[in-house]
């Protein structure tokens, strides 16, 4: 294992393309990802016990290096979801991993899958993982 962190993932506070579960109060809001446990009517999700871990592994069939990077966390829905990839609706969203140094440039960004909320999700388990070459 080259690296694992636990609750030292941050998220911006971003706005999503999300749609509210049936009749939403907030429906024409901006709704927004957060990572920390205290929410808002705007947050359309919350993400509990992140952890990302990086492996440095070698490919069996070449022995050339290569990096897995796996994002782990409980994911709960606050009455949005994405979208399903049907009747016009875009699939999920995407998810980028960006890593940083110690003065907070950008040295290394990879792609993750992409980021699904469904509703009715209560710190549902998800798991988002990528392996690429050094």
């Amino acid at each position: 294992m080259l690296i694992s962190f636990k609750d030292l993932v941050v998220l911006k506070d971003q706005p999503v393309a999300v749609r509210p579960c049936g009749p939403h109060p907030d429906a024409g809001a901006n709704p927004r990802i957060r990572s920390n446990p205290y929410t808002t009517p705007q947050d359309a999700t919350t993400l509990y016990d992140a952890t990302i871990t990086a492996l440095k592994l070698n490919d069996p069939a070449t022995g050339a290096p290569l990096i897995s990077v796996i994002l782990d966390y409980l994911a709960t829905s606050h009455g949005w979801r994405t979208g399903r990839g049907y009747a016009g609706e875009p699939y999920g969203m995407s998810n980028q991993l960006f890593f940083k140094n110690s003065v907070g440039g950008v040295v290394w960004v990879m792609d993750l899958s992409t980021f699904l909320l469904e509703c009715g999700w209560d710190r549902w388990h998800v798991t988002h993982g990528r392996r690429r070459p050094v």
